[in-house]
């Protein structure tokens, strides 16, 4: 579905939970990867971590993040405590 809005579009997935997004750790979620954990749950595919990005530090770490991959968005997928 992502491709078929933009063809030069990629969807890439932070590993270890917060910790990938404050280090710029991160692989690339083609069909074919996520063709290999369909109907798993794909909890192994970028791990889970619990880490918070709580401090001014980790969020600026954070952004630059954002900002050197030059995302257009970041949604964070996890459990109750993972958007406070």
């Amino acid at each position: 579905a992502l491709k078929e809005l933009n063809k030069e579009s990629v969807l890439i997935g932070f590993t270890g939970g917060p910790k990938g997004i404050m280090i710029n750790r991160f692989i690339e979620l083609t069909s074919d990867k996520l063709d290999l954990y369909r109907n798993t749950g794909g909890f192994d595919m970028i791990q889970s971590g619990r880490d918070k990005i709580q401090t001014a530090e980790q969020m600026k770490a954070s952004l630059k993040t954002v900002e050197d991959n030059k995302l257009n968005g970041l949604v964070i997928i996890g459990g109750d405590d993972s958007n406070t």
